[in-house]
């Protein structure tokens, strides 16, 4: 880098969206005020140089969860040559295994009931784990994974017929099998947006008729929300259990008698919807300036 010239923020993102998304368009201009040049590289690209980086910012690398191993290696590389990465590459780590999940259940929070099933040959009988926790209906899905990819929706009934999709999903990665949760339907999953570690805003996010996920990648739709104080509270609550105040997080959940049960926490590369908050790209570009300062 020349004297007098903008450092480079990175702005990581996979080969689908090698232009980034139209949520990026703000944070962009807003990091540029803060002396900030940015270029968007594809994560796995092995033609990037990223040493000529004086940060990297996660942003859409959607595909980590195919390319895990991949994914991990690059993060280590990333560390061996001294480039900061937001969120910190500690936390990102952390985040990848859902596992997470069950570490929090350990210590009081709430998440939406969910039998964790380890990596390995041993695979659960699904209709004997559903009849025991007394569950009509499940979710299972990859203890690594993201967009709902090889996430099924299963009913008593159709048990056995899931049994080798469960079996799979157990041998390469590990599964959940989650009671589920019909908020989903009635009322739709929150996602609450945390910058700089302090609570922005939140959107509530609705299936398309006839499914159960929420992505808009399968037809989801969102609509901003302001949810009750004490959701807030929680979800600021549950963060602090993970890490230090970051610069940016997304918790996912339903709310339920007044309580928020934890379905995700996305540390990693989420939609963090900020073109529908005025101001929360600046917020979250002066963010990612301080952490990196």
């Amino acid at each position: 880098m020349t004297t007098g010239e903008r450092p480079l923020l990175a702005l990581a993102t996979c080969a689908a969206y090698p232009d980034l998304t139209p949520d990026d368009g703000d944070l962009i201009a807003a990091l540029e005020t803060h002396g900030w040049r940015t270029s968007a590289l594809i994560w796995n690209d092995p033609a990037v140089d990223w040493s000529l980086a004086a940060g990297v910012l996660v942003r859409s690398t959607w595909d980590y969860h195919l390319h895990h191993g991949q994914f991990t290696a690059w993060l280590d590389r990333l560390d061996r040559q001294g480039i900061p990465v937001l969120n910190p590459t500690a936390a990102i780590r952390a985040n990848l295994d859902k596992r997470y999940l069950r570490d929090l259940a350990d210590q009081g929070i709430p998440i939406v009931p969910t039998r964790f099933v380890d990596p390995g040959p041993v695979v659960p009988d699904l209709a004997t784990v559903m009849d025991r926790l007394a569950w009509g209906e499940v979710v299972i899905k990859p203890l690594v994974s993201g967009g709902a990819h090889r996430t099924w929706r299963v009913r008593r009934a159709e048990a056995d017929a899931f049994q080798a999709e469960l079996a799979e999903t157990v041998q390469s990665t590990g599964a959940m099998i989650q009671a589920f949760a019909p908020e989903i339907l009635a009322d739709g999953e929150w996602s609450l947006i945390f910058i700089g570690g302090e609570y922005s805003h939140a959107v509530i996010k609705r299936p398309k008729t006839g499914d159960f996920r929420v992505q808009d990648i399968h037809g989801g739709t969102i609509t901003v929300a302001t949810p009750a104080k004490a959701l807030q509270v929680q979800a600021a609550t549950l963060l602090a259990h993970m890490a230090a105040p970051l610069p940016y997080a997304r918790v996912d959940g339903i709310a339920r008698d007044g309580t928020l049960w934890l379905m995700e926490v996305e540390l990693i590369e989420p939609n963090l919807f900020l073109r529908h908050a005025p101001g929360s790209a600046a917020r979250l570009a002066s963010a990612v300036t301080a952490a990196l300062s």
